[in-house]
């Protein structure tokens, strides 16, 4: 289960640099739950050519996510933004934390949510 999660995340970040074909294959197995009879029947090719491309496009997925690895920095940006979320919710309306502090914490805050635009 956890492998499905981890593929589905690296084809978000990846797709692109996949084949159509690939990106057909891997969409309908791990994001929408087809069979790899499903998808030989919907794409016209046998099961084994669904099985072989799901394979080799996991494996692309893979090698560009321990090169170029986007989709651990990226969440570990998310960590770091729930982390300073849980912290400016913590000092905002404490009266024994410095205003200088508070205002740093707030800025921080403001300029992650910037860069989610």
């Amino acid at each position: 289960m956890i492998r499905y999660f981890e593929v589905g995340t690296l084809y978000e970040f990846y797709k692109n640099l996949l084949t159509e074909k690939q990106r057909n294959c891997v969409d309908l197995y791990y994001n929408n739950d087809y069979t790899m009879q499903e998808i030989a029947d919907e794409m016209g090719i046998t099961k084994q050519a669904v099985s072989l491309t799901i394979r080799k496009a996991v494996n692309k997925l893979d090698k560009f996510e321990d090169c170029l690895r986007f989709a651990k920095t990226f969440f570990k940006i998310e960590d770091a933004k729930d982390d300073i979320k849980r912290l400016h919710e913590k000092v905002v309306n404490r009266s024994d934390v410095p205003e200088d502090i508070k205002d740093d914490i707030f800025v921080l805050l403001s300029n992650i949510e910037k860069m989610e635009d």
